[in-house]
């Protein structure tokens, strides 16, 4: 599990050079400015590494050599799934950099995007095994679409001058960033016993 974790981190790494400056850019972007916007990009960003990887491997057949080696197909499938929850954990300097400097309301609006980015990783994640990751690109770009837009709703109706009650919207806002992490949490634990179950049935 260790040597896989070393090898997707070096990968990140190697590969996602730009990726990652890109999520630091972001992030400076929207605490400058005090935007919630481009901290969406960067979550989302973080959330979705998973899956870039798992691009890559099978861009270049990394899996069929790894199961060469004495690997399970468990350990694969969980190494994968522990790699989202750092990633996630990585999100972690960004909310408290926006905790300090836009509020309360930004980490609010955060863990909601966090919890959005988290349940499309878990709805990509057993689709790119059983379909490839390249298949499943098109219903990945969906996903963003929809996220993006729930993204952009809730920040509109964050801003004060929507018309609306700000207090019945923080108070609602508040509910739902309480209980869609965890929700999120629930539904990436279901989405790894279903890549479990493909994987092991998988021929490479």
């Amino acid at each position: 599990m260790k040597s896989l974790l070393l090898l997707d981190w070096y990968t990140l790494w190697k590969q996602l050079k730009l990726f990652l400056f890109f999520i630091v850019f972001y992030a400076a972007i929207s605490l400058a400015g005090q935007s919630y916007s481009f901290l969406g990009f960067s979550v989302l960003f973080l959330c979705m590494m998973p899956y870039y990887l798992l691009q890559l491997n099978d861009s270049s057949r990394v899996d069929a050599l790894l199961l060469l080696m004495p690997v399970g197909r468990q350990t694969v499938v969980t190494e994968r799934y522990v790699t989202a929850l750092l990633s996630a954990a990585c999100a972690l300097p960004i909310f408290l950099a926006a905790g300090l400097v836009m509020g309360v309301e930004a980490v609010t609006l955060l863990a909601l995007q966090l919890a959005a980015g988290l349940l499309v990783l878990a709805l990509l994640l057993p689709l790119a095994y059983k379909f490839g990751a390249t298949k499943s690109r098109m219903l990945m770009l969906v996903m963003l679409a929809l996220f993006f837009s729930t993204s952009g709703i809730i920040s509109g109706l964050l801003t004060e001058d929507n018309g609306l009650p700000e207090i019945a919207i923080d108070h609602w806002v508040g509910i739902l960033a309480r209980f869609a992490l965890p929700a999120a949490l629930v539904l990436l634990g279901v989405s790894y016993l279903v890549s479990l179950r493909i994987y092991q049935k998988r021929e490479f």
